[in-house]
């Protein structure tokens, strides 16, 4: 099974009319996987009316199809919302996510036991920290699992990049970062930081290996800047052999090669014009899928000297949608499987918002479809 984390999902939509087709689950048991076991599934976002689900917590893949959750977190006002989500580094039933009000009263990272009751094991509270800002987002362990980064951004202007320990639950501003939503990235070596998320750069904080043990010693963290492209970069993925970075940008992707400290340097580009590409790699990182607009491609990157074509893509997935979302590739039960956020031109009570499109990853054919429990949805994360 594969841990999936990552980035941002959107809708209005009651219980009673999550499953869109009426033989979705079969359909999706008799296609060679079994989804009645298989990983859990926790969804995540944020509510337009106080009383919706922001987190919901799913014993398996089957259940999220027929949108019976084990437990689920409502938000108390409107923006009330859940933005991030990772399994905790060493305790494996643990989920930690980032909690904000957008009234900034509340702006929390909060740890819940995925087998619990929704109920929060433990939270701290970053209100102070924030200074009125927006926050906090993305989450990012470190190499050593003993810590968590994290981005956020200031009332007055600038950002911060925190950390919080995961033994105390102490937390403090690193004095350094770019963008409140962003991402950040850990290098498999685990001494250089990288981040994106504003202005055209990525930046690379080479941290050392005791800062990643130590609260407080990233502050001597050297810093990098390379430039990427006009349109501000939102999300990195690295391609399973760990050499190339890919960068996401509205202007398209580009390859940055990481294999060398200190040097990390421009090897190629996918230029396109039109929306915000997610990215994601199959496990062996021979093939790479991108989603722009309604358009899922998948591209043929297992190449010595990068040079990507595209090899097949997935057109328009309806003209009641306007972009395909995050892109996930998920094992559930022997088969594999594309799960795209598929966004809508518009949610109210009539259309019922962000559903999740489910693909084949070869033929890139339609699976089921389903619209999420957690009405704005954001992202999902699996746990094993």
């Amino acid at each position: 099974m594969q841990n999936i984390t990552h980035r941002r999902i959107v809708g209005y939509i009651p219980l009673s009319i999550l499953l869109l087709c009426a033989n979705t689950s079969a359909s999706a048991q008799n296609s060679g996987g079994s989804l009645a076991v298989g990983p859990r599934m926790a969804v995540f976002g944020e509510c337009y009316v106080p009383g919706e689900p922001i987190l919901a917590v799913f014993d398996s893949p089957q259940k999220f199809l027929l949108g019976q959750p084990r437990w689920q977190v409502l938000g108390q006002q409107i923006a009330d919302g859940v933005y991030d989500a990772i399994r905790h580094p060493s305790q494996p039933d643990v989920i930690l996510v980032t909690y904000d009000n957008r009234i900034r009263t509340e702006q929390e990272i909060r740890a819940y036991d995925i087998n619990g009751n929704g109920q929060p094991l433990w939270s701290v509270d970053l209100v102070s920290l924030m200074n009125g800002g927006a926050g906090p987002a993305d989450l990012e362990p470190s190499p050593s699992g003993t810590r968590i980064f994290f981005q956020g951004s200031l009332y007055a202007g600038g950002a911060i990049l925190g950390q919080l320990d995961l033994k105390t639950h102490q937390v403090e501003s690193l004095g350094i970062g770019q963008r409140a939503r962003g991402d950040l990235l850990f290098d498999p070596v685990g001494d250089r930081l990288f981040e994106v998320g504003g202005g055209s750069n990525m930046f690379t904080y080479t941290l050392g290996r005791d800062a990643c043990t130590a609260l407080g010693s990233i502050s001597g963290a050297t810093e990098r800047s390379l430039f990427i492209a006009n349109s501000a970069p939102h999300q990195m993925k690295l391609r399973p052999e760990s050499r190339h970075l890919w960068v996401a940008h509205q202007g398209g992707i580009t390859i940055v090669d990481v294999s060398q400290p200190n040097s990390e340097m421009i090897v190629d580009a996918i230029p396109f014009s039109g929306g915000e590409p997610k990215i994601e790699f199959a496990p062996d990182g021979k093939v790479a899928y991108y989603a722009q607009g309604t358009i899922v491609n998948r591209i043929d990157s297992d190449c010595g000297s990068p040079n990507y074509k595209s090899i097949l893509n997935f057109e328009n997935i309806g003209s009641q949608y306007q972009e395909v979302g995050q892109v996930h590739y998920v094992t559930l039960g022997n088969k594999d499987y594309l799960v795209c956020k598929a966004v809508p031109f518009q949610s109210s009570q009539t259309n019922p918002g962000n559903q999740f499109v489910v693909l084949d990853p070869v033929t890139l054919t339609v699976g089921p479809t389903v619209v999420s429990v957690v009405p704005n949805t954001y992202d999902f994360l699996t746990i094993p």
